[in-house]
């Protein structure tokens, strides 16, 4: 192939699609393929080849990817992200006509993939215009594939296109979150819980899944949620996998910390994770200084990661340890809120007064992340006799 002239390469493609190989189809048109550097094949106008030895849309398909080629080789990268999804929408005409047959699914992913990168890098050197333009565009494009998916809902399951839903999804997952549309999320969420394959898919597929789903379950709040979906991603997330291990703890660890359980270090220092040391640290001691210094050193990596203000949220949980340790100190269960005061200005919030201390206390109650109530009139916090601090787990953490 690395010496062979369009002709060829157009004849290949086609014998491909002609005997639908949809793995070898889906190697000939992928940027990841060795053809892509055959300078034989950066054809400005390759249709008169394509429309000679293809039919209908797979001539538009094989061009515009011809001409995504020639776009990329000379720098043209905006170009070339336009006619890669022209490449992807020209497919999904003939997708669409495939009746009962879905060997069309690797070659769907294998375009839908690059179209994805493409938009992604084609924002990423745009000067000026909407933020994530290409992304969103692209996106629309691949909503088109879902819905040929979806749809197919009459085929012998064996050959039904719906089993490229979970791919797709997963991409649009990743768009989204690139681009701020979490709300777009949810009609794609109700399709796959609908969908009566979705414990079929492939692992790698629903580890995705998972993921994302959880992502966006801690981002509600949903803690609960979050938990369940992360920590399955994390059980099932290959081990050679590094990278993406590492992603799923960074959420899964905020999740569980969230509610009142701390990692141990070595679970850190393993996943390179020394960023949420300070934080664990600040988290078993009440240290609201360390926690604030903490945030503040690694601001850049939980705002890259979109957990910024979820680890901010932490403080909290931080000053309810400091004042279970000034509650352990004092030794009994009426104390001055002076105490309380002291003991939170020494530990990082020197400019705390009464007034919100009281605030922080009549919150922490409130939530039954203490329990017992203030007595103004003495200056004093009364804590229950029986657990004056429940488990973390138990209390409804959403107002966080």
């Amino acid at each position: 192939m690395a010496s062979s002239g369009l002709n060829d390469y157009v004849n290949e493609v086609c014998k491909a699609l002609d005997y639908r190989e949809g793995i070898k189809a889906s190697e000939l048109l992928s940027f990841s393929h060795s053809h892509i550097a055959n300078a034989r094949l950066r054809v400005e106008a390759p249709e008169a080849i394509c429309s000679r030895i293809l039919a209908q849309p797979f001539d538009e398909m094989v061009a515009a990817h011809i001409k995504t080629i020639w776009s990329s080789s000379k720098g043209n990268h905006d170009e070339a992200w336009q006619y890669q999804n022209i490449t992807v929408q020209a497919f999904i005409k003939g997708f669409q006509a495939m009746k009962e047959e879905n060997w069309a699914l690797p070659l769907m992913q294998t375009l839908i993939l690059d179209l994805r990168n493409f938009a992604r890098r084609g924002d990423k050197r745009a000067i000026g215009g909407k933020p994530g333009e290409r992304q969103e565009k692209a996106a629309e494009t691949i909503m088109s594939a879902f819905r040929a998916c979806t749809s197919d809902t009459r085929t012998r399951l064996d050959d039904s296109k719906r089993w490229g839903m979970l791919f797709v999804v997963n991409q649009l997952f990743k768009t989204y979150f690139a681009v701020g549309k979490l709300h777009l999320l949810k009609p794609l969420i109700r399709a796959i819980d609908a969908c009566d394959i979705r414990d079929e898919f492939s692992l790698s597929q629903r580890v995705t899944y998972q993921y994302y789903v959880g992502r966006k379950a801690l981002l509600d709040s949903n803690f609960s949620l979050a938990d369940e979906y992360l920590s399955f991603a994390y059980r099932n997330c290959h081990p050679s996998s590094f990278r993406n291990r590492k992603l799923i703890l960074v959420n899964l660890i905020a999740v569980k910390m969230l509610m009142g359980q701390v990692p141990k270090q070595e679970l850190l220092l393993q996943n390179g994770l020394r960023e949420y040391r300070a934080v664990v640290h600040a988290m078993k001691t009440g240290n609201i200084g360390l926690m604030d210094d903490a945030l503040a050193k690694h601001e850049y990596f939980f705002v890259r990661s979109g957990i910024y203000l979820i680890i901010e949220k932490l403080k909290l949980v931080v000053i309810r340890q400091l004042f279970k340790k000034v509650m352990k100190m004092a030794g009994h269960h009426q104390i001055q809120l002076q105490i309380f005061l002291d003991a939170i200005n020494f530990a990082g919030m020197p400019e705390c007064d009464m007034e919100e201390l009281e605030c922080l206390m009549a919150g922490l109650i409130s939530h039954n992340l203490i329990r017992g109530y203030i007595s103004h009139q003495y200056k004093k916090v009364v804590f229950s006799r029986k657990e004056p601090f429940p488990v973390i787990k138990k209390s409804p953490l959403t107002f966080l």
